[in-house]
């Protein structure tokens, strides 16, 4: 009896391990977070860009939220301009699925965010997502 009992204890977790299905979630959103947008829209050879999405690309990327409250698009065209062609070929050259916009309050949200995505046609120059920041520790 002692046996059969020690065999069992062995035997069940092995099964359960094995014979049972996984319920474990398959998301399909891998993002990462790029703060220095300015400074790779700025790039005129755009290898920074490049660099950036490949590596991207390569590490199974395909989410970027960006922080966009710093590059006033509402009064700088060629901004709008850069932001589109960086995500037009992040999506079509390089498997990025999704956009978001971070924005920590009302003015960015409405004068930055919503300006540049009724600015735009194409869906692939566009924001999928909105993504609101609080950060309770900075007092700005």
């Amino acid at each position: 009896m002692k046996t059969h009992k020690q065999l069992l204890y062995l035997a069940l977790p092995l099964f359960l391990l094995f014979a049972s299905k996984s319920f474990a979630q398959n998301y399909s959103y891998k993002g990462m977070y790029v703060y220095t947008l300015d400074s790779i829209l700025n790039d005129a050879s755009g290898k920074t860009q490049d660099v950036l999405l490949r590596y991207c690309r390569d590490s199974s990327i395909n989410a970027l939220t960006l922080s966009v409250g710093a590059l006033n698009l509402h009064t700088s065209p060629s901004y709008v301009t850069k932001l589109a062609s960086f995500m037009k070929k992040a999506k079509s050259r390089y498997g990025i699925k999704y956009f978001s916009a971070v924005f920590s309050d009302y003015n960015t949200l409405f004068n930055e965010i919503h300006f540049y995505q009724n600015s735009r046609t194409d869906s692939l120059e566009k924001f999928s997502y909105y993504n609101y920041e609080f950060e309770y520790w900075n007092n700005n």
